[in-house]
């Protein structure tokens, strides 16, 4: 059962099953991958769900994950709103950060920023990993919250007010330390922040596709588009 502003005390068994279609990752409406990499690797350390406001047909959420040298490109992207308008600025957004080769996250988001401008707008939260650098870089504008576990010292991004697309003030990125076995979560204002990870034992030891699911599960609202993304 969803618990919604409670913290979860009892702990059941999860169950998590994949089932593979062809270019599936590629062709989703709620998702785009690109890059250079291993997909066996990314379906190892990276899990995403998105789904639409209960009763709609149209989800205004929206992932990406992309590889360009090493480096991955993590995003989630809120439409303003639902429904087919909050579906094209999602999509809009999702065009700009499959034109990512390697480019510092400030100019990603101002790429994104210009992509939007026919659109209603939308807020985005951006995690580049370098692992050449030992480093991670966020940026985001809006509410998309995005948590950090296991860094080698204590990451709480702050995104940027502003909407993409319709007003955008300034793009700060953050640099953090970053070592293997940091997770990223990811997440729209359809999955409510009152969440912690402590009710959750040992998850960060699991698939990240298991937290994402069980995010949206427990924690997803049923009037608002949904969207989790997981990367270790």
């Amino acid at each position: 059962s969803r618990l919604m502003g409670s913290r979860r005390t009892t702990h059941g068994t999860s169950i998590l099953c994949r089932k593979w279609a062809a270019a599936a990752t590629k062709n989703s409406p709620s998702s785009r991958a690109g890059g250079d990499g291993d997909e066996g690797e990314l379906l190892r350390r990276v899990g995403a769900w998105s789904r639409c406001r209960v009763g709609e047909h149209s989800n205004g959420d929206a992932y990406f994950v992309g590889r360009r040298g090493g480096e991955t490109l993590l995003a989630v992207v809120d439409g303003l709103g639902h429904g087919g308008g909050a579906r094209e600025a999602a999509e809009a957004a999702l065009g700009a950060l499959e034109n990512w080769n390697g480019e510092p996250l400030d100019e990603v988001i101002l790429a994104a920023h210009d992509a939007l401008r026919a659109t209603r707008g939308a807020v985005l939260g951006a995690v580049v990993v370098s692992p050449s650098e030992e480093r991670f870089y966020y940026a985001g504008v809006g509410n998309i919250e995005v948590r950090v576990f296991g860094a080698p010292e204590p990451a709480r991004p702050i995104p940027a007010n502003g909407t993409l697309g319709v007003r955008l003030s300034q793009v700060r990125v953050w640099p953090h330390r970053w070592s293997e076995g940091t997770t990223f979560v990811l997440a729209s204002d359809g999955v409510s922040a009152k969440w912690e990870i402590e009710s959750y034992p040992g998850i960060l030891a699991r698939s990240p596709q298991l937290l994402a699911g069980l995010l949206i599960r427990d924690y997803g609202r049923d009037s608002d588009d949904a969207t989790a993304l997981v990367a270790r």
